[in-house]
């Protein structure tokens, strides 16, 4: 998320940019899913933690700036940022707790 220059690491900020773009919508959305629900707080906020972990999933997947540099992409073999082996994509989750 903020890199690490002194390793000549950019900051790729996937997780403020989906919250700056997404949030605006979470409430609107969620009186949606509450009233689909039939006011089921758990199911909201589950219904709601996916949605918001596919958007986390999508910022990462979408991120493309700033590019790798060339000895990283030799490296790895391909050019897309924060995508390695996919631990950390595979790893986003939520819990709902009471």
């Amino acid at each position: 998320e903020f890199g690490d220059p002194s390793k000549h690491q950019p900051p790729r900020p996937f997780f403020r940019r989906m919250i700056s773009k997404e949030s605006p919508s979470w409430v609107g959305r969620m009186a949606k899913v509450a009233k689909v629900t039939n006011y089921d707080g758990d199911k909201v906020l589950g219904l709601m933690g996916e949605d918001i972990k596919g958007s986390l999933q999508q910022s990462i997947n979408d991120l493309t700036s700033p590019p790798l540099a060339a000895s990283t992409i030799e490296a790895k073999g391909f050019s897309k940022p924060l995508i390695d082996t996919s631990h950390m994509l595979n790893s986003i989750t939520y819990d709902v707790e009471k």
